[in-house]
């Protein structure tokens, strides 16, 4: 596997190249991190475990800042923030806009 596919936001799919991955043995949970073909300034992260998954993707270059966050098993909800009024405090997330997405399984 080289590169994964992740939901964005209004129906767009963002594609990553893989460049670490640290899965168990069990494939039942892992993580996977790259960056975006032919964007050196972006940095992809990909968490899951027992069917959910989490997920960032930063890419100043083209103005993405996505989380995705686990929800059900094989649900994802997908927000965008704004890193230059992103606050560290709990509920100081500026999210714009949010979908959840259901995850082929």
């Amino acid at each position: 596997m080289k590169q994964l596919t992740l939901p964005g936001l209004d129906g767009r799919e963002v594609v990553f190249d893989i460049t670490r991955a640290d899965l168990e043995a069990s494939l039942q949970s892992g993580t996977f991190a790259g960056q975006i073909p032919g964007h050196p300034n972006s940095m992809v992260t990909l968490a899951y475990k027992f069917g959910r998954e989490a997920f960032t993707v930063i890419s100043p270059d083209d103005g993405i800042f996505l989380q995705g966050w686990p929800r059900e098993p094989g649900e994802v909800i997908v927000t965008s923030f704004d890193p230059d009024t992103y606050q560290s405090m709990p509920g100081g997330e500026p999210i714009r806009t949010t979908n959840i997405f259901k995850i082929a399984q």
